[in-house]
């Protein structure tokens, strides 16, 4: 499918939006993978903070977003095949802002354009219920000849995803007093540092002495440890968020 054994384009995040986007109104029947949000706020942010660090930080968390996201796309059964995705990972930046700009096909005509004639046919014909559905997939058929399915299963579904909504919401709850816990004992490292510092001030005097040195070495040590506690703190937290991310799509 794709003659090109390596590739390497340029592409923005406005580019991933408008992919998506179209990916979206050409293929509505299919469940199109999300793009993280550009500007990701509230347990990720403090996750990785603020300033320079914290935004590059962003920058490789969202890349490394984008990337999953390309992934699933090709692996999805339908949208691996689509046209769409070769141009968006062939095209030269040229191109690609060039299609960005030409007219493209309404929802409705390209919903019904890549279904076919059989799809129109489905939406006007009277279902015979005596006929054997052949085209919709073994497991659809299946359902549709068993008859009605039992209430109690669809209200055990909806129990079961409640319940899955609730667990993710409190896992991120304990998520975040986890972030807040590393925090306050990065900080509390910080404070000991500092203070052991100054009290080797002191007792350094006008001369060094090896306590003033012991205590000074402390509070170096200190601050260096609280500030790798934070950065491993906000690798792990990374690699929960992206997970949970992922799976909730």
């Amino acid at each position: 499918m794709y003659p090109r054994k390596e590739m390497e384009v340029v592409r923005r995040y406005s580019d991933f939006v408008w992919f998506r986007t179209q990916l979206s109104e050409l293929y509505p029947y299919c469940i199109v993978p999300p793009i993280p949000e550009k500007d990701v706020q509230g347990t990720f942010t403090k996750v990785v903070g603020s300033g320079t660090q914290g935004a590059t930080r962003m920058r490789d968390y969202r890349q490394r977003a984008l990337k999953k996201f390309l992934m699933r796309i090709g692996a999805h059964p339908r949208l691996h095949t689509a046209q769409l995705l070769q141009d968006f990972l062939e095209m030269d930046e040229v191109e690609w802002e060039r299609k960005m700009q030409a007219p493209v096909l309404s929802n409705e005509r390209s919903f019904t354009s890549s279904l076919g004639d059989t799809f129109n046919h489905a939406l006007t014909r009277q279902w015979n219920t005596n006929v054997p559905v052949e085209t919709a997939g073994s497991n659809y058929a299946q359902v549709i000849s068993n008859g009605p399915t039992d209430p109690q299963i669809w209200e055990g579904t909806r129990q079961y995803l409640r319940q899955l909504d609730e667990s993710i919401k409190g896992l991120r709850e304990r998520v975040q007093c986890l972030i807040e816990s590393r925090k306050n004992m990065s900080n509390s490292l910080h404070e000991f540092g500092v203070a052991f510092e100054k009290v080797g001030e002191i007792e350094k005097g006008n001369h060094h002495t090896p306590v003033s040195r012991a205590l000074i070495s402390v509070g170096q040590h200190s601050d260096h440890l609280s500030a790798l506690y934070v950065e491993q703190a906000g690798d792990e937290m990374r690699q929960i968020e992206e997970t949970l991310s992922y799976y909730q799509g």
